[in-house]
């Protein structure tokens, strides 16, 4: 602890004497030393048999700012902070990963509603079924397999499999083809196993998936899963005939919703028969076990498109309910962007890497209209069970400095409102490894900026206005990762 309270006095006084940086500080950290930081506080901790208090106790439960920022902006904030945890926070090392055929089937047959699912195709016919054979049965030249490689990132062992299941799509459409008729009898669907799409090099369909063996119209007429292929970051998609919208497609801070405060989560939204809690618990009932969830915030939003002739009109309004994974009794915050790390330094970045969240829209009637599930994560190694939190006045220090830098020019006469407040786990990159972070505790700000006349700028879950390392205090960059 004595490391740690000199660090934390070390940075009061570099605050207080310095001024305000003019460039953003963010840069690739170095992840060891703040593993060894957490470790060395553990140690400690449990040295002097000392017990942190649970999260929300250490920190107020309403963020509140009000104060000019940069050149002539005005920073107001006075929201609840959302900490989600009811403990402590843990520091975990996570890298990416795709669901199993176990998990996929499971959640097509909830979503579906149905005991037995099948693998969506348009009305097989001996030409359909032979035309899917000659697109996969010329093998792979030398030149296809660098191509693979290069485009997904993965290895021999990965080429191997994708050969090997290559094959055995070849033997599988053989076999559906043998059984067709010569004629257009309509025959019905082939029970879906779980598998994922076939890839090679950037030739591959999703897998859509129904709940009836005769749904072989076009696939939009029906409920139904999609499963893209591993390197899409999209484990699992649910769409149904009731709107055009994917769960994205509602989920648009810049168009009309309400975001409905908790306080109001027992009664019906106007519009709706059923409540946000109901609605939350119909929309995670169908990742039950498959992953841990908690609901970071529930909006009224419609589906309208955002241009061309549809735009603004909107034929359906319903419960957004935005979903966080669960490690370790901690949620993440809900950010709907992406890693896209172009550090000339460091090359292996290049590739975006998701955040994880889950989406669910619930009509106000209870039905399920959409889902979409990215960034699935795996733990890999617990570096910590409870983290040391800097002190709250830290934070604000740290938030108000970034304010500055980021208000600093272009933004005369714009009110900057803090709309949102979540201090949960963030994802950060480890040096060196595109596929391997850490989920460390983090203090997550959205928010709007409103000039003087109609100009509107949104820092919402995708563009998040600050986003502060809550063990270190150091700014996180969540465009690039870290």
């Amino acid at each position: 602890m004595k490391r740690l309270l000199l660090m934390l006095l070390s940075l009061a006084l570099l605050i207080a004497c310095q001024p305000t940086p003019e460039v953003d500080t963010v840069k690739q950290k170095d992840t060891n030393v703040l593993i060894d930081t957490v470790r060395a506080e553990d140690r400690e901790q449990q040295h002097a048999q000392a017990t942190l208090p649970p999260v929300k106790a250490q920190f107020p439960e309403r963020f509140q700012c009000d104060r000019a920022v940069g050149k002539g902006a005005h920073l107001v904030a006075d929201v609840p902070i959302h900490v989600l945890t009811e403990g402590s926070f843990p520091v975990l090392r996570v890298v990416k990963t795709t669901l199993t055929s176990d998990e996929r089937l499971t959640l097509a047959k909830r979503f579906l509603g149905s005991d037995t699912v099948y693998e969506y195709a348009y009305h097989l016919t001996r030409e359909s079924v032979a035309n899917q054979i000659a697109s996969i049965i010329e093998e792979p030249t030398e030149a296809d397999k660098q191509e693979w490689l290069r485009s997904t990132g993965f290895g021999e062992d990965e080429w191997q499999r994708m050969l090997d299941d290559r094959k055995a799509e070849l033997e599988r459409l053989q076999k559906v083809y043998n059984e067709l008729p010569t004629d257009d009898t309509l025959l019905p669907l082939p029970e879906y196993d779980g598998r994922l799409p076939l890839i090679l090099g950037q030739n591959w369909t999703p897998i859509w998936v129904v709940g009836d063996p005769y749904e072989q119209e076009s696939q939009g007429r029906y409920r139904n899963m999609v499963y893209h292929p591993e390197d899409l970051d999209r484990p699992a998609i649910y769409q149904s005939p009731a709107t055009p919208q994917h769960a994205s497609g509602f989920d648009i801070e810049s168009k009309p919703h309400d975001v409905i405060p908790q306080s109001e989560y027992d009664r019906p939204h106007d519009g709706a028969s059923i409540t946000p809690n109901e609605a939350i618990a119909i929309a995670k009932a169908p990742f039950e076990g498959v992953v841990d969830l908690t609901a970071v915030s529930v909006l009224w939003a419609n589906d309208a498109d955002t241009d061309g002739e549809g735009a603004g009109v909107a034929a359906s309004w319903a419960y957004v309910v935005r979903f966080s994974p669960v490690f370790y009794g901690a949620g993440l915050c809900y950010c709907t962007g992406r890693a896209n790390e172009h550090d000339k330094d460091n090359p292996e970045y290049a590739k975006p890497w998701r955040y994880e969240y889950v989406t669910v829209v619930v009509g106000g009637d209870g039905e399920i209209f959409c889902a979409d599930w990215f960034g699935a994560l795996r733990v890999t190694d617990v570096i910590s069970e409870s983290a040391a939190l800097l002190p709250y006045e830290e934070i604000l220090k740290a938030f108000e400095q970034q304010m500055e830098r980021r208000f600093a020019e272009g933004y005369e006469d714009a009110t900057v409102t803090v709309t949102d407040v979540q201090l949960g786990l963030f994802r950060i990159r480890e040096k060196n490894d595109p596929y391997s972070g850490l989920l460390v505790p983090a203090w997550f700000f959205t928010g709007n900026c409103e000039f003087t006349g109609s100009k509107t700028s949104f820092f919402g879950p995708g563009y998040p206005l600050c986003v502060i390392n809550a063990i270190d205090g150091s700014i996180i960059d969540a465009k690039i990762g870290y």
